[in-house]
């Protein structure tokens, strides 16, 4: 017991002391620590509202946040609400990096393949509706997104390419 008691107080230092952090991860198990998400699971370190509290650490801290498909879960002003967020918690010239779906993309796949499952997963994401952050709420292409980021206060905004031909990556700094 004692070495789990040590263990737990470890692992509370570390997320104290961290400066990168991941939005939405969820339970993936490549997600990096600390994860910050909406709803607690496997793999979740600290459970926000991300749609609408402030995330709980303080002004200036993080050197990086990451959000990897999460942002297309949250409603429009709700990602912007947690855009704002990282730039507060951000040091100057910290760096976000997101990756999201491209939704010009695969609208354009929608429209020359039709209704096919593959093409209406990426813009839908779920299959059943008990888990109400399994969907997507909203779509970006890289000029919709970039203009939000700037707007929370990011400059420098970089398309870095995609991940596949569907999901694009992007990379921002505090200003």
């Amino acid at each position: 017991e004692l070495a789990e008691q040590k263990f737990r107080r470890e692992a509370r230092s570390r997320l104290r002391a961290a400066q990168a952090y991941v939005i939405g991860g969820g339970p993936a198990e490549d997600v990096f620590h600390p994860n910050i998400d909406i709803v607690p699971g496997p793999g979740v370190d600290i459970v926000c509202d991300l749609e609408h509290d402030r995330l709980p650490f303080h002004d200036g801290h993080a050197v990086s946040v990451k959000a990897i498909h999460s942002l297309q879960h949250l409603c429009r002003d709700g990602a912007r609400h947690v855009l704002r967020e990282c730039a507060r918690i951000m040091q100057s010239q910290a760096v976000l990096f997101i990756m999201i779906g491209d939704f010009a993309f695969i609208m354009e796949r929608i429209q020359e393949d039709g209704m096919v499952d593959a093409w209406l997963n990426c813009v839908f994401h779920g299959t059943n509706d008990d888990d109400h952050f399994g969907f997507h709420k909203w779509g970006y292409t890289y000029e919709s997104l970039k203009s939000e980021v700037e707007a929370a206060g990011f400059s420098n905004v970089r398309h870095c390419g995609h991940y596949n031909r569907w999901e694009f990556k992007m990379s921002a700094t505090r200003l």
